[in-house]
């Protein structure tokens, strides 16, 4: 199934501002219409600031008069606060959209507000918004700025906080997400996936091999995982298990025959922690065979202690 693509241009507004000439109005109106004829279904052609701020963009009210006369088009406003929000509205724009940094000290040079200030000046203008008529009430929009890099700061970290986790629509579950940089790989907990189905089978008791201590010198285990994934799509899946391991040269630990092979042994550097790496297949049960044997003399005794 296709999807549709919007391309909002930003021309007549960000790059304007960002030159010292002024572009005269009826320049300004010819080149929106003939970005609106070319087909573009929407145009931001200019930002309410004060005059001295931002000179070039000083005849916003009028550019947005005349781009209103251009049917099936979208017409956008940067506001970078309540002040701006009000005479866009006044306007009569279709869209606001509100810059917000990720970087706090772009945030400062650019609209001269903190991260916490424009959280403030964001919900208000959202405030303010519920109180105008559905008829006239332009959408709200975010646009976030210096998300990949900012020239003052560098790479900007990913600020902490909590996560959902949405697959297939369905909740799966909440987590947390560490402050991070750009790039890093994170690995974030969300609990019990409920269209992932995982069935473990103990084959040792099935055979009579039971428990891992007894009187003989060999014990076997014997496990098997059956996961199916119920998702629409297919979905990677990792399983991870462990392995007794050894502080005693006297004591064997030896994977037994008809296991199936891990795509890592040692994982992240934790002796005895095996993973499986499966395809997720929509409604297929995929099996993970978890053998394992422990040899032991008759002499001595075999105690579980916890590790890392």
């Amino acid at each position: 199934m296709g999807r549709d693509i919007l391309i909002s241009e930003v021309g007549p507004r960000d790059g304007l501002q960002s030159i010292k000439s002024i572009m005269p109005l009826p320049a300004k109106k010819a080149w929106i219409s003939a970005l609106a004829a070319s087909g573009l279904r929407e145009i931001e052609v200019g930002s309410f600031v004060p005059a001295q701020v931002l000179p070039q963009l000083a005849d916003t009210a009028e550019v947005v008069a005349h781009a209103l006369t251009i049917p099936n088009l979208t017409v956008a406003v940067l506001v970078p606060n309540l002040r701006g929000a009000e005479d866009a509205i006044r306007s009569g724009v279709h869209k606001l959209t509100i810059p917000f940094s990720a970087s706090e000290t772009h945030s400062l040079k650019n609209v001269r507000r903190s991260h916490a200030q424009m959280f403030d000046e964001v919900r208000r203008i959202a405030e303010r918004l519920r109180w105008q008529p559905a008829a006239s009430r332009p959408k709200l929009e975010g646009g976030l700025s210096t998300a990949f890099g900012c020239t003052y700061e560098g790479d900007v970290p990913i600020d902490s906080g909590a996560v959902q986790l949405f697959r297939d629509d369905a909740f799966v579950g909440l987590g947390e997400l560490p402050m991070v940089l750009p790039g890093a790989d994170v690995r974030i907990p969300f609990g019990q996936d409920q269209r992932i189905r995982i069935v473990v089978r103990d084959e040792s008791e099935e055979s009579g091999n039971v428990g891992v201590v007894n009187r003989d010198q060999l014990n076997e285990r014997r496990r098997r995982f059956e996961i199916t994934s119920f998702h629409a799509s297919a979905l990677p899946i990792e399983v991870i298990d462990r392995v007794p391991v050894a502080r005693d040269e006297d004591i064997r630990i030896e994977v037994l025959k008809g296991a199936t092979p891990p795509a890592s042994k040692d994982f992240n550097g934790h002796a005895g922690v095996y993973l499986w790496r499966l395809a997720g297949e929509p409604r297929k049960t995929e099996t993970i065979r978890h053998y394992y044997s422990v040899k032991f003399p008759r002499n001595k005794a075999l105690a579980q202690v916890e590790g890392g």
